[in-house]
């Protein structure tokens, strides 16, 4: 069992691309994991929300990293997704609030009978 402990971010990257060890995706996982959940934290403002999508996106990324180009951007392409994955949740939690209130009848209108006012 190899320790990557000592290996820079570029040189687990490498690693997991040639060989997809899980124990250099681990080191990684390690280093970013809480990094990843405390930004998006920041920007969803729930804490759930952000485990969930910190979650997801490592999963995601299992696969993807695999076809990076230049390991040197690991970090900057990692803060990338997850900051277009918050902005993806955003919109959507906004749409659903927004479709939900579309669907609330205001009761005012609906207890009004215009023929009796007039």
């Amino acid at each position: 069992m190899t320790s990557y402990k000592g290996f820079s971010d570029e040189q687990l990257v490498m690693v997991y691309q040639e060989t997809k060890d899980t124990m250099a995706f681990g080191e990684l996982y390690q280093r970013y994991n809480q990094k990843v959940f405390l930004y998006a934290a920041k920007i969803l403002g729930d804490r759930e929300e952000a485990m969930d999508l910190t979650q997801d996106l490592f999963v995601k990324i299992s696969d993807k990293l695999l076809r990076l180009k230049d390991p040197v951007t690991f970090v900057k392409w990692i803060f990338r997704i997850a900051h277009n994955d918050c902005m993806d949740l955003l919109k959507k939690t906004k749409k659903q609030k927004h479709d939900s209130m579309d669907n609330i009848a205001e009761p005012e209108a609906d207890l009004f009978d215009e023929q009796e006012a007039i």
